[in-house]
């Protein structure tokens, strides 16, 4: 299994990059429909936001989650919901 989550060019079929900072498997990513963020879930309870231009990790989300199964963007606003 692998802790990390790949952003590809669908149509020259390229990995452009590699998210990498999960502890477990990766179990959910959601780009955000307006925001720069691209949000990855995993097993080891945590969601890390990462910059969608530059790749960067901004932030680890940790909210007692015992795993994350499922990402959600709500287009119009700052809400994300977690599952």
């Amino acid at each position: 299994m692998t802790f990390k989550s790949k952003i590809w060019y669908y149509q020259n079929k390229t990995c452009v990059q590699t998210l990498e900072g999960h502890s477990q498997n990766v179990g959910c990513v959601a780009f955000h429909p307006e925001l720069p963020i691209v949000l990855s879930g995993s097993e080891d309870g945590t969601v890390k936001l990462w910059h969608s231009n530059t790749y960067r990790l901004e932030s680890t989300l940790n909210y007692g989650l015992e795993r994350c199964w499922a990402i959600s963007c709500l287009k119009g606003s700052n809400n994300v919901a977690l599952g």
